[in-house]
């Protein structure tokens, strides 16, 4: 019974929580949003790996440069006709360091 009480005071306090709930699947069941999220993937794996190779008391800032140079590399490897908008995004970004 407990459970049911707040279940109803959820719904009283946020209404549109089910409505939200479909838009969001709505979106996670298009298949550009997994595109996107492969391309943001790609862009991202040479920052995390330069994050990891910090920890350790051999990395140089060389081995850092080249991370950089391979999320370059993959901002530019994103088709313009696919997303033109997130590649532009992204290049301003990545010109901001």
């Amino acid at each position: 019974m407990l459970i049911y009480f707040y279940l109803i005071k959820v719904l009283n306090d946020q209404p549109d929580i089910f409505t939200n709930a479909s838009k969001t699947k709505n979106i996670i069941q298009k298949r550009e949003f997994w595109q996107d999220v492969e391309q943001l993937k790609s862009i991202l794996s040479p920052a995390k790996n330069a994050i990891k190779s910090l920890e350790f008391n051999t990395t140089t800032l060389a081995d850092c440069f080249l991370e950089l140079l391979k999320m370059a590399r993959a901002i530019l490897a994103i088709s313009p006709l696919q997303n033109t908008t997130f590649k532009q995004k992204c290049t301003v970004i990545f010109n901001k360091r």
